[in-house]
């Protein structure tokens, strides 16, 4: 007599989901330290940590919009973002505390330090999402495998700009939102292709025509099976994607540098880091 059996991942998943929780804890607890080593500042410290839960919602809202599900590689995967997420935020960070030690008045060092860097960050984040896009148009079982894990580290890091770049300079003020916004303007229309505009009257509309205009990979199936020519293919994928994705790297960092050899350079610290 045949008998059928049922397998339920939600006991997993809550596992995986304890997991992350502390990573947060412990990760944000971590970086307070290192930080506070550092700037010698206890603000400073909790401005920077307080990136982590803003950058993990704004990953659950992208997450929701893509029709993502909380799972084993989706947790993982920001599971290891956690790290990633508060660069940004420290670099903005450190440069608006420089304006300050220089006597600069608190709104003029959130402005200036947020302008300042922001194109900097801007290409430094998009060096790190260029490695994992050749990884999210790929096909077959290698999608299957890492296209979500390298979508939802994207998705993280795009939060982490946000983050770095409108919550870190608001928490060096006391001023509202709408004004914080117009005044780190600048910084945002310094990075290529990018405006800010509130001619309709309506945040929430315009939002909604930006994130719409984002595609959406279409959905994944997690049954399969798997054989050694598939798990040959996979390899050769992974490896094209990693090639090209150094080469979008180096054409990122091209565009940064007046030389073509300074990126060159930059770029040869690839496989030596790999060497490690």
């Amino acid at each position: 007599m045949a008998s059928l059996r049922l397998y339920s991942l939600a006991a997993t998943s809550a596992v995986y989901w304890s997991t992350l929780t502390t990573a947060v804890l412990l990760g944000g607890i971590a970086v307070f330290f290192v930080i506070m080593f550092f700037l010698r500042d206890i603000r400073a410290s909790i401005v920077v940590c307080a990136t982590i839960p803003t950058s993990l919602i704004i990953t659950f809202l992208f997450m929701y919009m893509a029709g993502y599900t909380l799972n084993q590689i989706s947790l993982s995967s920001l599971a290891i973002a956690i790290g990633m997420v508060v660069d940004n935020a420290i670099v903005i960070l450190d440069n608006i505390k420089r304006y300050l030690e220089k006597g600069v008045s608190s709104r003029e060092s959130a402005i200036s330090g947020a302008v300042e860097m922001g194109t900097s960050v801007m290409a430094s984040t998009s060096t790190t999402i260029v490695i994992f896009l050749p990884i999210i148009f790929t096909t077959g079982i290698t999608n299957i495998m890492f296209g979500q894990l390298a979508m939802i580290i994207t998705m993280a890091l795009a939060a982490s700009f946000i983050s770095a770049l409108m919550l870190t300079p608001k928490d060096q003020r006391s001023r509202g939102v709408k004004e914080v916004i117009e005044d780190i303007r600048p910084a945002i229309e310094s990075i290529p292709g990018m405006t800010v505009s509130f001619d309709s009257g309506d945040v929430s509309a315009d939002a909604e025509v930006i994130i719409n205009s984002i595609p959406v990979p279409p959905g994944f199936s997690w049954r399969f099976a798997g054989n050694e020519e598939q798990r040959q293919e996979s390899f050769i994928v992974l490896l094209q994607a990693a090639l090209l994705g150094c080469i979008l790297v180096y054409m990122v960092m091209a565009s940064q540098f007046e030389s073509l050899l300074a990126p060159f350079i930059i770029a040869m610290s690839i496989p030596f880091g790999f060497s490690r």
